[in-house]
């Protein structure tokens, strides 16, 4: 499953630099709905750049009750019975993202809007980043097995930040196209 194959596309927003977001549109100019916001922050971490985009949500047409995925670009092969899971599992007052090796994977979640939007105002403000967000009392995580189970191959791991990463990701896609 991909977001192209979603049968109601979702709304996508992309933070980035000032210079990067025309470039960025255009790539995904295909998937309808895509909104592609510049990072007022960049110094700062991601947690900047989700707070502009939650706040793009919070003042469009969605519910707070709203659900979605934040989910890194540099890993382009995240399953989306992952992104469905992670989605599936929040709910009011929880985030939900994945467990490695007992950590937390911060950059990978799933939400429900009121709940982003109530975190991010208060570590935001208080300049913190993406992992104090979580409340692991009241959060629920994905178990690695959870994982291997969505995702048999580990593809969602695969981090694209080198021209060397995103090679070995263009050879996985070889290998996984139909013949």
């Amino acid at each position: 499953m991909t977001l192209r194959s979603l049968p109601q596309p979702p709304e996508v927003f992309c933070a980035t630099q000032q210079g990067l977001a025309d470039p960025i549109r255009h790539a995904l100019s295909p998937l309808r709905g895509v909104g592609v916001l510049v990072d007022p922050r960049p110094d700062v971490g991601p947690a900047a750049a989700l707070s502009a985009a939650v706040g793009g949500l919070a003042k469009g047409r969605f519910a707070p009750s709203a659900r979605g995925v934040v989910l890194p670009v540099d890993h382009p092969l995240i399953p989306g019975a992952v992104l469905l899971r992670l989605s599936e599992l929040a709910s009011p007052g929880a985030l939900a993202y994945p467990l490695v090796d007992g950590d937390s994977y911060h950059l990978l979640l799933g939400f429900e809007l009121a709940t982003l939007k109530d975190r991010l105002a208060q570590g935001v403000a208080a300049g913190d980043q993406m992992r104090t967000l979580l409340r692991p009392a009241a959060d629920r995580q994905i178990t690695q097995a959870i994982l291997q189970e969505l995702d048999p191959r580990g593809l969602w791991m695969q981090q694209a930040s080198t021209p060397q990463d995103l090679a070995r990701i263009e050879q996985v896609l070889r290998d996984a196209a139909p013949r």
